[in-house]
């Protein structure tokens, strides 16, 4: 029988998920991923569900789990991966794709899908169907096809990827965290299982869309890319690199994955605000004197000058109070026993390696499904990581791997599988294109059930 004060918190839980998935607007207040957020916190602390102790816990963590730095972790990868998209690199390969395409259509879905994991690799998966979702559209301007197996590719390339590294994903680094996984020994793991998954993917999404193809296009002569500074540009792309050899270093010099992204994010910031000066002055001298001579690089002045301001208003913000609310209530489930009886429950239907993989890959797919991933999978780490689950260390550690497996790929079910899933179909709905939650569903459970199992054979 579960006790009140859990169903409370259950209650809460699903409801700040339900409204950040579909905020509403009432008389009184808009209720969205913002506002839900702070509503459930503050009605389970003044019903005394919750105490200041917990909301503590919930937020800085106690022992190795540390819900700040994950947060930390991915706002800063955030920062820097926008600010890397701001200078246009990002169309200039999409633009290049195009004519290396040659008016091929499957070679263009097979670019597309390659590029999209490559980007991945180099960001994170939201970072890319946020960036890469317009530049699909803007293809229209560089050739005239039909955009909707590019989408599909490009969303389910990008988070099947973001399985393959530590960084690729926020419910990689919950999870990681959680069961103290370095960061060489997440890729080492998760290295097959994604090459399965990638390469299982296209096959499916190939035989799925193999009648939409736009087989033969006509490209656009006339269009064209805007990059603001190309040494913005290769500068940005240099850092973003580095920042990867040094995440694949990190265990070497027994340096904090936060840290990282933290210095390197302030690089992109003292970098972004140089330019922002630079891109002032120069406004500035050939308004005044109509000289350009104050140049030092042969570029256009951007109408948008300042990167920083421009980086800082796209990183998703929303997503904060909705995490931080969630990683309080996950933790006034734990501390109320919820999370010990459903780890109890599991280990008694797990019978060994394989077991234990699928058992957790499916509950943690459907609960993705249910709630979203992120919730899902603070939870379902919460439940592997308790004493009560088993004293295995290796099916502890096959499940930790499984509930990764599951957070990414199941993002590919449904729409509201993860947050990517309801920004990706938002840019589509106001560039005036839907793709229905039954379209997406039918392509999902084509594709995503089978890409599962192989993942975790691989795994």
């Amino acid at each position: 029988m579960i006790e009140i004060k859990n169903l409370t918190i259950i209650f809460f839980t699903f409801l700040t998920v339900y409204f950040s998935i579909k905020p509403k607007k009432t008389r009184i207040i808009s209720l969205n991923m913002v506002s839900i957020s702070i509503i459930s916190i503050l009605s389970l602390y003044i019903t005394k569900v919750i105490n200041i102790d917990i909301i503590y816990l919930g937020i800085f963590g106690n022992g190795f789990f540390r819900p700040i730095k994950i947060i930390i972790i991915f706002f800063t990868t955030a920062y820097s991966s926008i600010s890397t998209d701001i200078t246009g690199i990002f169309d200039f390969f999409a633009y290049r794709i195009v004519r290396y395409s040659k008016g091929n259509g499957k070679t263009l879905f097979l670019y597309f899908y390659i590029f999209s994991i490559i980007l991945t690799i180099f960001t994170s998966n939201d970072i890319v169907i946020l960036t890469l979702t317009p530049i699909i559209f803007y293809l229209g301007k560089h050739a005239h096809i039909n955009i909707i197996p590019l989408l599909f590719a490009e969303f389910f390339g990008a988070n099947t990827s973001s399985m393959l590294l530590y960084i690729g994903n926020p419910t990689n680094i919950i999870v990681a965290n959680t069961a103290g996984i370095k960061f060489n020994e997440y890729f080492a793991n998760m290295l097959i299982p994604t090459i399965i998954a990638i390469i299982s993917n296209f096959i499916l999404l190939y035989i799925y869309f193999r009648k939409t193809f736009t087989r033969k296009y006509e490209i656009n002569h006339n269009s064209t890319y805007i990059i603001k500074n190309k040494y913005d540009a290769v500068i940005s792309l240099i850092l973003i690199f580095l920042m990867l050899i040094a995440l694949i270093l990190s265990e070497n010099f027994n340096i904090k994955i936060y840290i990282i992204t933290l210095f390197f994010s302030i690089l992109f910031v003292i970098e972004d605000i140089i330019f922002a000066i630079y891109y002032k002055i120069c406004h500035y001298t050939e308004k005044r004197y109509k000289s350009s001579t104050i140049r030092f690089f042969k570029t256009v002045i951007p109408k948008e000058k300042n990167d920083f301001l421009i980086s800082i208003g796209r990183i998703p913000w929303k997503i904060l109070p909705f995490l931080l609310s969630i990683f309080i209530m996950i933790k006034a489930l734990e501390i109320n026993g919820f999370i010990t009886d459903t780890a109890i429950l599991l280990s008694t239907l797990i019978k060994g390696k394989f077991s234990a993989s699928i058992i957790i890959a499916t509950v943690s797919a459907i609960l993705a499904n249910l709630i979203n991933n992120q919730p899902m999978t603070i939870f379902m780490s919460s439940v592997v990581k308790n004493s009560f689950f088993t004293n295995q260390s290796e099916i502890r550690q096959i499940s930790n791997y499984s509930i990764i497996i599951a957070s990414n790929l199941g993002a590919n079910l449904t729409l509201i599988g993860a947050l990517a899933g309801i920004m990706w179909s938002q840019i589509i709905q106001k560039k005036g294109l839907e793709i229905t939650y039954i379209t997406f569903l039918k392509a999902g459970f084509f594709i995503t059930p089978i890409t599962i199992f192989l993942s975790i054979i691989g795994l």
